[in-house]
């Protein structure tokens, strides 16, 4: 989409080495670092558009506003309880600590992106693993609707649903959580 057509509130320019950070609701850490260039991309006005001064690594900088400290510190200063939001302007003067030099910086970089490597593996081994899923899923309904797969013989196959008996309500002074506990021991000594 071009910046001309974008509608008014997508009109805020992003480009590779920017950080962006939703104003709204940032405890749901919608935050995202921009590791590679991306051609014309832009972002809501519900996000904030960060870019590093020189002195400081993007992806290090990437690294720390995704940081707990970093996200506790911007709920803290937002405004709202049901549409908790920070104003860019707030979001600009809050204090991060990062260390002096660049090589520092790419030290602890380096050491991240080792710590976490079995992590971004897993993550990519499960994203395609859905990504298969979903297909697998697309394929089925599409021979069940097209006849391809007769779903009778399928559904004979399945066992039976019984209902669950309801939970009681908590009584006063005890969770919800004590609540479904009682249940489940009542149900395994019977």
């Amino acid at each position: 989409m071009r910046f001309e057509a974008s509608p008014s509130r997508a009109r805020r320019i992003v480009r590779q080495g920017d950080t962006l950070i939703s104003t709204v609701r940032t405890y749901l850490k919608a935050i995202y670092h921009v590791d590679r260039p991306w051609p014309d991309l832009i972002a809501s006005t519900g996000f904030a558009v960060l870019t590093p001064a020189l002195s400081t690594d993007a992806r290090f900088f990437g690294f720390v506003l995704q940081s707990k400290t970093f996200v506790d510190q911007v709920v803290a200063n937002s405004i709202g309880v049901a549409y908790p939001a920070i104003s860019e302007t707030r979001l600009g003067s809050l204090h991060l600590s990062l260390p002096p030099s660049r090589q520092e910086q790419e030290e602890i970089i380096r050491h991240l992106q080792t710590a976490t490597i079995d992590f971004d593996r897993s993550i990519e081994a499960t994203q395609r693993e859905i990504a298969l899923i979903q297909e697998f899923r697309t394929r089925l309904i599409a021979d069940a609707v097209t006849g391809k797969l007769d779903v009778r013989a399928a559904a004979a196959s399945l066992p039976e649903i019984t209902e669950l008996e309801p939970i009681d309500e908590p009584a006063d002074g005890e969770d919800l959580d004590e609540a479904i506990d009682d249940a489940e021991n009542e149900e395994v000594a019977a």
